[in-house]
């Protein structure tokens, strides 16, 4: 499993959504998120609205609750939209979209303004990056 290894190798892991906090809270209970995700950033429509993705803001709060340091490290957002894409090349990071589905393999990437570093299948894949 995918996640196992980035975590037997010491990976920090972060989940970036638009979606409602209450929304991320109840799959988080649901399917034990905090088993995964190291952090977790949600929307509050009523607080945060300007932070969604596209914004990098999410992605920077996540960045820096693991003291991210690009000096030392390096860190990748997959994301499977456009909207996560620009969101990483606004934070400055690596990008990366997983096409994991029929739609997403037919889509012209190079058309967008701002282009994947990567582009995966699956999540294993991830792990040669």
């Amino acid at each position: 499993m995918v996640i196992k290894e980035l975590k037997k190798a010491n990976k920090k892991i972060g989940l970036v959504s638009n979606s409602p906090s209450y929304i991320v809270e109840l799959l988080t209970q649901k399917f034990n998120f905090s088993a995964i995700f190291d952090e977790v950033f949600s929307i509050d429509y009523d607080n945060n609205p300007t932070f969604a993705k596209p914004s990098p803001e999410g992605i920077k709060y996540v960045l820096s609750r693991f003291k991210f340091n690009k000096r030392d490290s390096k860190a990748i957002m997959i994301g499977d939209s456009e909207i996560d894409i620009r969101a990483a090349k606004k934070a400055n990071i690596f990008a990366c979209i997983i096409t994991k589905d029929a739609f997403i393999k037919n889509l012209d990437f190079t058309s967008w303004e701002e282009k994947p570093d990567y582009v995966i299948h699956n999540f294993n894949e991830l792990l040669a990056l």
